[in-house]
């Protein structure tokens, strides 16, 4: 989409009342492999095309199945462009959204499991050169006004046809740890103007925080990441304590937050930083670096959160205990 505006950006309004027409579904690929995007991350392509108008792209996958949508957008984004639209001038229209589970989250017992419906999202783009776009904003669009975009319901499953990616055995266990947020690398400015350099930040903050937008800019700084930061360490801790591993924490985190209390509104970023693809992943010291996490990182310094989770991959024959860092 155009580059968003100082002070707010393009909404879901201005999409409907510009690109709003009945379209044809012209691509369902349950299993879609983006060619120009690094290493094989599946998810299921949906297009809606109308002439005259822009495609919409939907696209929807799995909590796990690879590279994110969340940190792979732009690489996905440019994909579809270039492999399904090349002849359009402008990227298509980007609806994306994580399923539960590989079948619908409510068939699959998820209301049951406190796996809440994230729902769709739309992906607003600055727009580069032909075929290159950064991520901007991410704002939430309702199945009725998605049916308004392209004319139609849109199926907001995984598909039939989803076959789920074969793992390999694994070489690595999961140790979650507990760091000092002053510890950790700072941050590579990228993507939204709130993930500028620190110093910069300092410099135009006010008296309530170091982010200079206030804390209102996106999704990650919204996020009460001490609080959650916390409840995420007592219920690894709790989990620790009855006997489950660390490995296994994740794939129970949705039975594990409805147990220990975690209101349904936390559980999406909470579930973030307990999450082995997603979570915080970091290499401590003076040349730090991240394999994940530098926005929410960037949020929790502006912040001043104290501590938080972070992700450790440690090999299968290193038998030291899980119990992580106090």
């Amino acid at each position: 989409m155009v580059e968003a505006p100082a002070g707010g950006g393009l909404s879901v309004v201005e999409v409907l009342r510009t690109q709003g027409a009945l379209r044809e579904r012209t691509v369902d690929d349950r299993m879609y492999q983006a060619r120009y995007a690094v290493g094989l991350h599946p998810f299921r392509l949906q297009l809606f095309t109308a002439s005259g108008r822009r495609p919409v792209a939907v696209a929807t996958q799995t909590y796990g199945e690879g590279g994110s949508l969340t940190n792979l957008v732009e690489q996905y984004v440019e994909d579809v462009w270039r492999t399904h639209c090349p002849g359009e001038e402008r990227p298509p229209v980007w609806v994306q959204r994580f399923v539960n589970d590989a079948d619908d989250d409510r068939a699959a017992g998820g209301e049951a499991w406190g796996l809440e419906d994230t729902g769709f999202q739309l992906v607003t783009f600055h727009e580069d050169t032909a075929f290159t776009v950064r991520a901007s904003r991410w704002l939430p669009i309702s199945d009725a006004d998605l049916a308004r975009l392209v004319g139609r319901p849109v199926d907001r499953g995984r598909g039939a046809g989803y076959v789920p990616t074969a793992l390999p055995a694994p070489v690595e266990r999961i140790e979650y740890r507990f760091v000092a947020v002053d510890d950790l690398p700072e941050p590579r400015p990228f993507r939204e103007a709130c993930m500028r350099s620190p110093e910069s930040a300092r410099d135009r903050a006010g008296p309530a925080g170091r982010n200079p937008l206030g804390g209102r800019c996106c999704w990650y700084h919204r996020q009460d990441w001490a609080a959650l930061s916390e409840h995420a360490i007592r219920l690894i801790e709790r989990a620790r304590a009855d006997g489950m591993p660390d490995h296994d924490i994740a794939a129970n985190r949705a039975a594990l937050a409805v147990a220990y209390g975690v209101e349904t509104r936390q559980r999406p970023a909470l579930y973030s930083l307990l999450d082995h693809g997603d979570g915080i992943t970091a290499a401590l010291g003076p040349a730090g670096w991240y394999t994940n996490g530098q926005h929410r990182v960037r949020a929790m310094k502006d912040a001043g959160v104290d501590r938080t989770v972070v992700v450790a991959y440690l090999p299968l024959e290193d038998d030291a205990g899980a119990a992580g860092e106090g």
